[in-house]
Parts: structure tokens; sequence; C-alpha cells
């Protein structure tokens, strides 16, 4: 009883929190339409300072809107069909064996512990899409001794093209399968290390048939240089609090790694999208361009790599940004005109 108390106290007092930061912007925004400097020869840079102060004010209404507290679905209970064929891709391209091995054997670990909660009719396979070939990486035959280690399957295509997208279209075709809908393949990047339930969690939302694909949380485990906390520290914020907003409306994006996704819904779309760096959020809006259905389980089901510096970080960044920005503007009209609601 108390606990309901004390839980009903703290949502009432984030909802008036965020009423009280709505008014307040909302009368700055006011002051500053009513201010703006009208002088002929600055009137230019004013107004080009007011649409610059009218994008954080537009991202500050999505923060506000994000941290409401609303009632989110529950998958933790749900069961699993036992008869699903499960695809673990790890997305290697040039990294070392040290960062690839923590990665196997936390799908192993993942892998043996779906085995044993599950029981199912297929044995999830282990697939390491070592793309270093086709990228000229020195390192690229270590992969496949290491792959050899683990006895794990292991896919280096021989045509270059796509960037992540094709590795993952091109094991896509390497994989066909008789029964798409039943086939659920699951991605990682190189460094993200599997929890063992991860499996688990990330097929019990697919009781619900309507769900096609579906996101987990990103966490860093070297997070000892401050470059590495504050790139943790915005991870927490978009995963904790903008990712279940998002999904609660069903406008979730994938984001990269630590998902998993119907095959059919893949084929639906013709496969991940080639043509940006940022293949999860093109292949996003095509997916929801059709009606496909994405949810978000909280749970934190692997463990990555932080950038370690400020090359690093400013590098991925820039990367992210950039895709993000050309798949955006490729899609502008699709996504204000195209079939998807507000």
């Amino acid at each position: 009883m108390f606990a309901r108390i004390l839980k009903l106290v703290e949502q009432s007092t984030i909802k008036l929190s965020i009423v009280t930061g709505t008014l307040l912007l909302f009368t700055y925004f006011a002051f500053r339409l009513w201010y703006i400097n009208n002088n002929p020869y600055l009137i230019v840079f004013s107004i080009l300072l007011f649409i610059a102060e009218l994008h954080t004010f537009i991202h500050l209404l999505g923060m506000f809107y994000s941290l409401w507290p609303r009632k989110y679905s529950d998958f933790s209970k749900n069961s699993i069909d036992p008869s699903v064929q499960v695809n673990a891709f790890i997305c290697v391209c040039g990294e070392p064996t040290e960062i690839v091995e923590p990665t196997i054997k936390g799908a192993l670990a993942a892998a043996d512990y779906y085995q044993k909660t599950v029981n199912p009719e297929f044995k999830p396979r282990i697939i390491v899409l070592n793309d270093g070939y086709v990228a000229k990486k020195d390192n690229w035959y270590e992969i496949q001794q290491l792959c050899q280690k683990y006895n794990v399957s292991h896919i280096a295509r021989t045509v270059p093209g796509g960037f992540k997208a094709g590795n993952i279209n091109n094991a896509l075709r390497e994989t066909q399968d008789t029964d798409p809908d039943k086939t659920v393949d699951i991605i990682f990047d190189s460094d993200m290390s599997a929890k063992p339930e991860c499996f688990v969690e990330l097929l019990k939302p697919y009781a619900d048939h309507n769900v096609d694909f579906v996101q987990s949380p990103q966490r860093y485990k070297n997070e000892s240089s401050w470059v590495a906390q504050s790139s943790a520290a915005h991870q927490k914020f978009f995963f904790d609090y903008v990712c279940p907003a998002k999904a609660h409306d069903n406008a979730l994006f994938l984001c990269g790694t630590n998902f998993s996704i119907k095959r059919s819904a893949l084929n639906d779309v013709g496969g991940m999208d080639e043509e940006f760096i940022t293949e999860d959020y093109a292949t996003s809006i095509k997916l929801h361009s059709i009606g496909k259905k994405g949810v978000f389980v909280p749970q934190v089901l692997a463990i990555g790599c932080a950038p370690a510096n400020l090359k690093e970080y400013f590098n991925q960044q820039t990367r992210w940004a950039k895709g993000s920005f050309d798949t955006s503007f490729k899609y502008l009209k699709h996504l204000v005109f195209g079939p998807m609601t507000p």
C-alpha cells in the first residue's frame, strides 16, 4: 500500500513538473517571438537565432512528452513458440578478436539458456557475418579461425556494397527458411555481448502475432573515461525514456544492434536498406510504411563498448547524424505525405 502511494506521489510530481516546464517554455517562446530584433542590419541574424532556438523548443516538447508517465506493455510473462527458428547474426568488419570473442561467447551462453528455458524444436544458430574480407582487413582470417574455435557458423561475403546492411542481406540469402513468419533474426554489433536471458526476452513479445520487431537497450561496459561516461549518459536517457515512449505510439525505430526481427517483416521490405549507413533507421521507415509494429523491452540484454576518446565519439556521432539526415531528406516527402499517421 505504501509503495503504491509513493508511486502515485512520484508520478504526480513528474506530471506537475512537466506541465510547469511546458508553460514556462511557451512563455519564453512568446517572449522571444515578441522581441525579435527588427533592426535592418540585424534582422536576418535575429531570425536565424530564433529558428535555432525554435529547434531546441521543439526538442524540449518532445522530451517532456517522452517523460510523461504512462502505462507500458509488459512482455515478461509471455510464452515463446518453440517452433520458431532463431538466428543470431554477429556483424564484424575488422574488429580485433579480443572484441569479437566475448560477443561469440555471450551469444553461445544466450543460446544455451534459451534451449534450457524454451526447449525449442530448432537449436538457435550463431552466425558471424565477417565483412573483413570485402573491406580488405588484414585480420579477417583470424575471425574465421575464432569461429572454428567456438564451432559457430561463419559467413564472409565476396561481393562488397551496402555497408552493414549488405552484410546482413547476404546472410539472409545464405540462411533462407521455409517459414519466414516463424524465423526470427537477432542482430548484434561485434562488441555487444549478450546476457544469458537475451534470446528469451527478445522472443517473448512475439506471443503477440502483430509484433514484427523488438528493440532492447544499449549499455557500455567500459565507462572509465569521461568521454565514455558522457556517451553512456545520453544513451541511457534515449533508451530509458525516449524509446519506450516511441514504442507506446508505435513509432519505435531499430537501433542497429540488440534487436530481433521476423524474417517475414524483412522480406516484406526487401531486406535491410543498403542505401544509407544508418540502415536501421531507413529500414524502420519502410517497416512502418507498410504497417509493421515494433515494441521495446526495457531490460538490458547486451553490453558493448563506448567510444574511448573524443575522436571515436565524434566519428560515431557524425556517422549517425549524417546517415539519419540523409535518410530523412530522402524520405521526407514519404514521411510527411505517406501512409503513416502523425
